[in-house]
């Protein structure tokens, strides 16, 4: 068959199996008496496989190789089962990748919706996701090694920053004496403070080891009264 059935059975144009020709995916087509190309049902054959191999993300050096091992069928089992977990932890990576960027569009896109919503009552601040060089919010957790509450408050600190689409670095820090507690002005497990500011500031400090009470009556702050602190120390920035 010329050139133009093969094209039209293989859905592919002319030039691209021209292409493929120079690129030694394909043996040299023979000619026909008048100088055409002429092509055979295994050249279709191959033309379907290394359509079906780029659909799969083969680059055309792989799908090279895949072609030669093809003529070694029993032997090349190994080798094909190299190239397959090579692809795949190729996949794998792109697809950790595009979870990373779908993340990062998602709080950039929180964060236009924050700023356009505290607009409707203050003064407008810069485009969050246009500002440069801006650092991320620091965040301390200041806890007692084996606090019960620790670990929700933890949470409670990463819904906040999710809800006010804020990025922060979540800091830890364990007080282990009666000393470090009074160094640190720490008056109970846990403390939070963003940008060294307490979340629920109080007028009366008594440092100490002993687990703390916020104001709603539970070891662990109300997520509004961090969104609050977070917006506030924002809008420091």
């Amino acid at each position: 068959m010329q050139i133009g059935e093969m094209a039209q059975r293989t859905s592919l144009s002319a030039d691209t199996i021209r292409f493929y020709e120079k690129r030694r995916l394909l043996p040299p087509a023979g000619r026909s008496s008048g100088g055409f190309r002429r092509y055979t049902e295994k050249d279709v054959e191959r033309l379907r496989f290394i359509r079906q191999m780029q659909a799969l993300g083969f680059r055309l050096r792989e799908i090279r190789e895949l072609i030669e091992l093809r003529g070694h069928k029993v032997e090349a089992c190994e080798s094909v089962k190299g190239l397959l977990q090579a692809k795949l932890a190729d996949v794998r990576a792109k697809r950790r990748d595009l979870c990373r960027l779908e993340a990062q569009l998602e709080m950039d896109l929180r964060r236009c919706s924050q700023e356009l919503k505290h607009r409707r009552r203050h003064a407008p601040c810069p485009c969050p996701v246009l500002q440069e060089g801006r650092k991320p919010m620091k965040i301390e957790i200041l806890y007692v090694p084996g606090c019960p509450n620790y670990l929700p408050a933890v949470e409670q600190v990463r819904r906040a920053l999710a809800a006010e689409a804020v990025e922060g670095e979540v800091q830890p820090v364990a007080v282990n004496t009666l000393a470090e507690a009074k160094a640190l002005l720490f008056p109970g497990s846990p403390t939070i403070r963003i940008n060294g500011r307490d979340v629920e500031a109080s007028t009366t400090i008594v440092p100490g080891l002993a687990c703390r009470l916020y104001a709603n009556q539970s070891g662990v702050p109300a997520e509004q009264i961090l969104r609050s602190a977070i917006s506030a120390a924002r809008q420091k920035e």
